[in-house]
């Protein structure tokens, strides 16, 4: 009786271990609130998380650009670029990046130091520069003119920010709105309007600015954010769902479920929404079904577009709530667990660089495996042989003695 007691115990113990570690552990490590406006995109430098967006002074937009400390998101500088709005942040070699538009409807491009000092400002075509990504020493801004009514992609220098090349998409109504590089391959993404109403418009343009392709994935409305994983899966989303393809632009894996940012950390994707209350939904990456729900706020978010940063386990989102009649900026630090380990990559010839815009750590290509549960169970089924075998020992010694 007390072997099958001991026996149904441990089996017990074993199975709710193996439960328990087959989910990622994600939680709320920190938010904060700045000022009135909208935030729209966060990067990550040597010390510092970035912040890009606006800020409303009275009736005007004013650019703002805040450095927060990662771990508490504690506000340690902020500064100003003038009038205008700030979409994208990317950060390279010490040096921060940001994109947007001026207050006459310029495109914005500028350089800052990582202390948000010495900047240094490009104006470009009339529209506005939506996202902005670093890859092999170069620039890439992409955004929508307003002379053309269409897509433009600017080729820069890091260095002295020179204009080396640009992209005008021969389609009019269209727009990006976000971007990032896969395979040195520059991926945005953004809506076409067309007779039956907008509709997501994703294209892939090669180093040279040339056309790899261009997608429009049957799904209605806008893409407000993109993303790529290590292994070269691209992620898009918008409010009306979520989508996985592979380099090669077929669709891997679709979802009904979407929203305003998207970010990619270790096998899980964790995408903002808030139409009511402000949540973070957490997918499998690898087919798109839900994980979990996570409330970060009672207050709506505002719909905007934008890219989020990722470190080695947290995920940083910036958006604003709907706070009374007005928008806050909202900063958003999500930890992430996962049970699984980091080997070097077999399975896949891919060679794929993270996206510079969202985080600034280059670490090898790698393969997130599961973690092997009898790494986890193993010693448990140990104990379990040594104590049956242990009952065993006694009953037949007991056996013998009663036949004695």
């Amino acid at each position: 009786m007390f072997a099958r007691k001991l026996t149904l115990t441990l089996l017990v113990i074993i199975t709710v271990s193996v439960f328990s570690l087959a989910e990622p552990t994600v939680r709320l490590a920190w938010k904060t609130y700045s000022v009135r406006g909208v935030a729209y995109s966060t990067c990550i430098g040597q010390n510092y998380l970035y912040i890009v967006g606006f800020e409303e002074k009275g009736s005007q937009q004013v650019t703002r650009i805040e450095a927060r400390r990662l771990n508490d998101g504690a506000l340690v500088i902020n500064t100003t670029l003038g009038p205008g709005a700030l979409y994208s942040c990317a950060f390279s070699r010490g040096t921060l990046y940001v994109a947007g538009k001026t207050e006459s409807e310029e495109w914005l491009i500028a350089t800052l130091n990582e202390n948000l000092a010495q900047p240094r400002i490009v104006k470009s075509v009339k529209g506005f520069a939506s996202s902005i990504v670093v890859s092999d020493g170069f620039l890439y801004v992409t955004g929508v003119d307003y002379n053309k009514a269409s897509v433009r992609v600017e080729k820069r220098s890091i260095e002295s920010f020179s204009l080396i090349g640009a992209y005008e998409a021969l389609a009019p109504n269209t727009y990006t709105f976000a971007s990032t590089i896969v395979n040195d391959a520059v991926w945005l993404t953004g809506t076409a309007y067309t007779p039956t109403g907008f509709i997501w418009r994703i294209q892939a343009l090669a180093p040279n600015l040339t056309s790899i392709l261009t997608l429009r994935p049957q799904v209605q409305g806008i893409s407000y954010s993109i993303t790529a994983s290590r292994e070269g899966l691209i992620y898009v989303t918008g409010p009306n769902g979520t989508i996985s393809l592979d380099p090669q632009g077929i669709i891997v894996s679709k979802s009904t479920l979407g929203g305003f940012r998207v970010a990619e950390l270790s096998g899980v994707l964790v995408i903002l929404i808030g139409k009511d209350t402000t949540k973070a939904l957490v997918l499998n990456a690898s087919d798109l079904t839900i994980i979990l729900s996570i409330e970060l706020s009672k207050n709506p978010v505002v719909p905007s577009f934008g890219s989020a940063a990722t470190s080695s386990d947290k995920v940083f989102l910036a958006s604003a709530e709907k706070i009374g009649n007005s928008s806050t900026w909202s900063i958003y630090a999500l930890s992430i667990l996962v049970p699984s380990r980091i080997t070097n990559s077999t399975q896949s010839n891919t060679q794929t660089k993270p996206a510079q815009n969202y985080t600034s750590t280059t670490n090898p290509t790698v393969s997130i495996q599961p973690t092997p549960i009898l790494d986890y169970i193993t010693p448990l089924l140990m104990i379990l042989v040594l104590v049956l075998g242990v009952v065993m020992v006694r009953r037949k010694r007991k056996h013998r003695a009663q036949r004695a």
